[in-house]
């Protein structure tokens, strides 16, 4: 069974319930690993018997027998076994056999910032580059563009856009067939959202409130946001947003308008889970979840994710893709909602929310990089998100892992694998 079908089935039901229909008490991600060797699955607790048996799930090949077992976050396993009932130990499974399943080597493609280029004698034959939270390998046999000016043959260098298709490997990393490499800039409509989006929470009136008209016909307005004064967090969400900026944006001169100036403000914004970035940097933080993550590593997480946003430029690239779905529901609505209508704007619906799952997927994996290269600790990344999800703060094994969280456990088990190519080749910690 495939990682991410089955986890999918599987996020509709109690993880005990889960095991029932599978024959085992518990599948899913590992979601921690304790010195001791023991691990949790979707956040339940699970110790070894004495003699356990291990699998291997290979996609294609089936189930062959595996001689041992070494956990590691982001890993998805099926456990067989028993749940322990008494009140002391209620919800620990007690595993007799661990099966691994791999994860398939699909078709993947994207478009995204290089952010980091290892230097050439780290990567043997191939070139690689760091973008789209994912490690690409461009052989000497893919059909490479250039285009904006940049010159045939050109050194690969960050700041730079790549359109890549290629495979999925076993080392974590993607094999490129094709490639369209773009120089970074800033065009006039993006110029002039930056302007728009400005924020200064000094300017803001204390009367002063967007309603949900204006919010549903204009959009957020960040001008009427309040800010939340906590001069201690405030101070804390500066330092950590500013440590997770990468090198590449630092090196770049003041004056290159691709430079974003990263600025992190405490807002009073209840209807955010998570904070919300502008085109021109700001970063705006809802004060309202922030006191269930307690680390620095938790804290991290979601401002990473913020920043993947801006760097990755969603709200321009897809400023099209979202005019045209935005065309289509107008012509529905025109047409009287005919029963042909109606069925274009489900698809239409559709694909905008197809739209946004591969921009939290994206902005996921780059955060990746961002918490890994500033030295934080990427394996708490889909736990912070994961305990800021629900409106009431309650334990994790009460509340159904969202999709965001899970897509960053898959990245943990695939890219971020251990004594993988992402660990080796990343940059070193910066905090160090």
């Amino acid at each position: 069974m495939a990682p991410k079908f089955a986890a999918l089935i599987l996020s509709l039901l109690p993880i005990s319930l889960a095991g029932q229909s599978t024959g085992h008490i518990a599948a899913g991600y590992i979601t921690s690993v304790n010195p001791d060797g023991t691990f949790s699955v979707e956040g339940w607790p699970v110790h070894l018997e004495s003699n356990p048996v291990f699998f291997v799930h290979l996609n294609p090949g089936g189930e062959v027998p595996a001689t041992s077992f070494e956990p590691f976050v982001g890993e998805f396993v099926e456990v067989g076994g028993s749940r322990t009932k008494g009140k002391s130990t209620q919800g620990l499974i007690l595993g007799s056999s661990v099966t691994r399943i791999m994860p398939d080597l699909d078709a993947v493609h994207g478009t995204a910032i290089i952010d980091f280029v290892p230097p050439p004698d780290a990567t043997g034959p191939d070139s690689i580059v760091r973008a789209d939270g994912r490690f690409l390998r461009i052989p000497a046999t893919a059909k490479v563009k250039f285009e904006d000016g940049l010159i045939a043959g050109s050194i690969l260098s960050t700041n730079t856009w790549i359109t890549y298709a290629g495979q999925k490997l076993n080392d974590g990393t993607v094999l490129v067939e094709t490639a369209t490499l773009c120089k970074n800039s800033v065009k006039g409509y993006e110029s002039k959202l930056q302007t728009k989006t400005d924020y200064d929470p000094a300017a803001v009136k204390p009367n002063q409130q967007q309603g949900r008209a204006s919010k549903w016909m204009l959009g957020f307005g960040p001008r009427k946001v309040h800010p939340h004064s906590v001069d201690v967090l405030q101070a804390r969400i500066t330092r950590i947003g500013e440590s997770l900026v990468p090198e590449y944006q630092r090196s770049l001169a003041a004056e290159d308008p691709t430079r974003l100036s990263f600025r992190f403000y405490l807002v009073d914004l209840p209807e955010l889970q998570l904070p919300i970035a502008l085109t021109n940097g700001i970063v705006l933080v809802p004060f309202a979840r922030l006191n269930r993550l307690h680390s620095d590593s938790e804290l991290a997480a979601p401002l990473a994710i913020a920043i993947a946003f801006a760097l990755e430029k969603v709200q321009i690239r897809d400023r099209t893709a979202k005019n045209t779905l935005a065309a289509a529901e107008v012509a529905g609505l025109l047409s009287l909602l005919s029963p042909v209508a109606i069925a274009g704007l489900v698809v239409v619906n559709k694909s905008r929310e197809s739209i946004n799952d591969l921009q939290i997927e994206q902005a996921g994996r780059v955060a990746l990089c961002l918490l890994h290269d500033a030295g934080y600790d990427i394996d708490m990344a889909p736990m912070a998100l994961w305990l800021a999800d629900p409106d009431e703060a309650q334990p994790i094994q009460k509340t159904r892992m969202p999709k965001r969280a899970a897509d960053l456990y898959e990245s943990l088990g695939t890219v971020w694998q251990p004594r993988g190519v992402a660990d080796q080749l990343s940059p070193k910690n910066r905090r160090e």
